[in-house]
């Protein structure tokens, strides 16, 4: 009797024991391929032209050059300070930081967009803001943290908390309504973005306000950034874009072609601060003349018939498309077939 009772509890241990053994097998063979894609794509950077930017960031949605204003922020900084990137959709997150976007350039990583824009303002003797009075720099500066440190958890609490980012399957193109497989790969990535940008946010502090004040908050937040930015080309004045200009770009593109319709700061930008989307469809339209090719368009961009116009110096550029010194193309529109662009929130 004694061994009949016994035998269940000995086939449970087997299979307890068996079924965590496949599970190491398989973590360690993830791990090994892991390994193998890194150095490969290692190898590949290491092959391309001295001083040029391996951009990391998520894959594309189907409408905004991504979900995250910091990788359009970085972006649009590399076309109006015309230095030759590359973009890579493979590996979003940094190595060490986990952080997206981040860059590499001769065989160095850099994370953070704000870092990575200073240490290439130091390699390429480059600065967005030297148009700016001290005073102004410091204006900029401020406003920028607001929109990144502020309004951007508005921001994550508005798609990962209050909508749970059920609306995100109509934001990427990877996502197919028809397939059983392909939404419950949604599912499994939704959720578990939710989970991390929600203890992000209540870690950070501001997800633990009421809704409806948050939601005020970001109002406010927009209020004003379109107060200061009146109807000037630029937040700041003048005929330069500065790294504001970029960020406050980032954000707004983020909220009008990747929130839902009904979105309250998208209807904002929309009908009333209408100063902030034309601002957008400024900097979208000068600096991304390609945009649509970007989101939809060739695994490589080829370089395009040059056709230069004049920048704010009265240097030449070929409107972000090609690279004038040789002709290469700047930029690589990539989209691997890997899903980690649904945390789009993770920053910076």
């Amino acid at each position: 009797m004694n061994g009949f009772q016994s035998q269940p509890r000995t086939i449970l241990l087997s299979i307890g024991i068996a079924g965590c053994g496949t599970v190491a097998v398989l973590s360690l063979f993830q791990y090994l391929r892991g390994q193998s894609r890194w150095k490969h794509a290692q190898a590949q950077w290491a092959q391309e032209d001295p001083d040029v930017v391996i951009l990391h960031q998520f894959p594309r949605p189907k409408a905004c050059l991504s979900a995250s204003p910091f990788p359009i922020k970085l972006e649009t900084y590399l076309r109006i300070a015309e230095i030759k990137y590359i973009n890579d959709f493979e590996f979003p997150y940094h190595p060490q930081t986990h952080k997206s976007p981040w860059i590499t350039i001769n065989g160095e990583h850099f994370a953070d967009s704000q870092l990575c824009i200073e240490t290439l303002n130091r390699k390429f003797n480059k600065d967005l803001g030297s148009h700016l009075a001290p005073k102004e720099k410091a204006v900029a500066r401020s406003l920028r943290v607001l929109l990144e440190d502020h309004f951007y958890w508005v921001f994550v609490m508005d798609r990962y908390m209050n909508q749970q980012g059920r609306y995100l399957d109509q934001v990427y193109s990877w996502v197919d309504s028809q397939s059983v497989l392909s939404r419950i790969q949604f599912e499994f990535y939704r959720r578990r973005a939710v989970k991390k940008l929600t203890n992000q946010a209540l870690g950070q502090g501001l997800a633990r306000c009421g809704p409806g004040d948050v939601q005020k908050m970001g109002i406010a937040d927009l209020e004003a950034i379109s107060a200061l930015l009146g109807s000037k080309s630029f937040v700041m004045g003048g005929e330069k874009p500065s790294v504001l200009d970029c960020t406050l770009f980032g954000f707004v593109a983020c909220v009008l072609y990747t929130c839902q319709e009904n979105s309250t700061y998208k209807s904002l930008i929309e009908k009333r601060l209408t100063n902030l989307n034309q601002h957008c469809l400024r900097m979208k339209a000068k600096h991304f003349p390609d945009w649509n090719t970007l989101i939809n368009g060739p695994s490589e961009l080829k370089a395009p018939t040059t056709e230069k116009t004049s920048d704010e110096n009265g240097s030449h550029v070929d409107n972000g498309k090609g690279n004038s010194a040789n002709n290469k193309p700047i930029v690589t529109a990539s989209r691997p077939p890997i899903p980690s662009g649904l945390v789009g929130g993770a920053k910076k």
